[in-house]
């Protein structure tokens, strides 16, 4: 089991169709969707409301939360000013530095 969290409607919208996950019946600040083994959230843009949203999802779906070998993603889509990366360039983030705080 996971929850995969995206930014934007636009970004979840495949992982939706491919897993054919349903939107949940009652919707809190953030949208959520499920499927046999997978929910997606969608958080909105920035570190905050990701936070919101993953705070949110673990005190709602509790009981997915405590299940063994339960899994957060956070996937989506981002921008870089460095010319080396081309469209479509795919990156295993293991690491972020925040660029206001430079904290990791």
């Amino acid at each position: 089991m996971s929850a995969l969290f995206f930014a934007l409607p636009a970004e979840a919208k495949p992982w939706i169709e491919a897993l054919e996950a349903k939107p949940e019946k009652k919707q809190g600040h953030f949208r959520y969707y499920h499927s046999e083994n997978h929910s997606i959230i969608i958080s909105g843009v920035g570190k905050i409301a990701m936070a919101m949203a993953v705070t949110e999802f673990a005190q709602k779906f509790k009981n997915l939360c405590n299940q063994r070998n339960f899994q957060i993603w956070n996937l989506g889509i981002c921008g870089s000013a460095n010319n080396e990366y081309l469209i479509g360039d795919f990156f295993w983030i293991h690491k972020i530095i925040d660029d206001s705080t430079g904290r990791e």
